[in-house]
């Protein structure tokens, strides 16, 4: 069954459902309230808690919060569910609703408007026409992230090498400007940049430990909306059990610098402007019985245990 995305009206609503669009399909079934044009204020009605608790799902670009995964013309739905399980790991469940991008809908709106970020995570040749369409994703403002993906733009290009191993190591820039370095599972190919005039908007977040400090993380702002891409040659996206590894002194390094796979991860995300805080379980409020019948107090009682 399939849900209508997070609009920022309901006449933006009706509107679509109208002209029924297809797209609009995968998405949430919840509706973002109108918010005040200030909403730096402090709400002071009864609804106090309600808008607050809407607020932190809608993004400062005002983007509901969907977040969407693309795999490719050939990415299977076990792709879509093992990136869609790590991201969960990661963001705050009651903030976002992660759904996934099919490639007959990446030319049709109403997501590129209606989305705080999309995922790609495939190694397929993105088309010139979907291509497009995420630029102008990244031109409304739009957060991508990219999984060993043959996304690039602003002069960055992807290169292979052939000689790199698959399990190598990283020296990974972490947000204090502290470096740590850790070994990943890297997808062969690495970032260059094509345009010199253009190096100053690219921000290094991961090198290879080698002679040549080959790029495999980077961050790009792209037009003045605030759309930015993290692009990724490494594969934060997998999991250790999920690799095709080769030799058991690869999975033993996998396997001590998973947890640090995930910590990278959120702070990326984080980065992006997406919520990775925990929720703290609310406490548990205790249930009093009023019984005139005992018997059937002792009944009762005696089903719950």
């Amino acid at each position: 069954e399939h849900h209508h995305l997070h609009l920022s009206s309901c006449h933006e609503c009706l509107q679509l459902e109208n002209s029924t669009i297809e797209s609009v399909r995968f998405a949430s079934a919840e509706n973002i309230p109108e918010l005040p044009d200030d909403c730096s204020s402090k709400p002071e009605d009864k609804n106090d808690e309600y808008i607050t608790r809407e607020i932190k799902r809608v993004n400062l670009a005002g983007k509901p919060p969907n977040i969407l995964i693309y795999v490719g013309c050939e990415g299977s739905k076990m792709q879509f569910e093992q990136v869609k399980s790590v991201l969960e790991e990661c963001v705050d469940g009651d903030s976002y609703t992660i759904y996934h991008l099919r490639e007959e809908q990446v030319l049709k709106d109403p997501w590129v408007d209606n989305a705080v970020l999309l995922v790609i995570a495939t190694e397929e040749t993105i088309s010139e026409e979907n291509h497009k369409q995420f630029i102008k994703f990244l031109s409304n403002g739009g957060k991508i992230l990219g999984f060993s993906s043959s996304f690039a733009f602003n002069g960055i290009q992807i290169k292979r090498k052939d000689k790199l191993k698959t399990v190598c190591e990283l020296v990974v820039s972490k947000p204090d400007n502290t470096e740590i370095k850790l070994d990943f599972l890297i997808s062969g190919c690495i970032f260059e940049e094509a345009m010199k005039e253009n190096i100053s908007k690219v921000k290094p977040l991961s090198r290879l430990s080698n002679a040549d400090r080959d790029l495999v993380i980077v961050r790009l702002p792209y037009g003045n909306s605030g759309g930015e891409a993290v692009l990724s040659q490494v594969h934060l996206e997998l999991d250790i059990n999920s690799m095709d590894i080769q030799t058991e002194e690869d999975f033993n390094s996998l396997k001590i610098s998973n947890t640090k796979r995930y910590e990278i991860l959120k702070e990326i995300l984080i980065s992006l402007g997406l919520s990775c805080e925990l929720r703290e379980i609310p406490m548990l409020t205790p249930i009093h019985l009023l019984s005139s019948d005992e018997v059937r107090l002792l009944l009762l009682l005696g089903w719950l245990k």
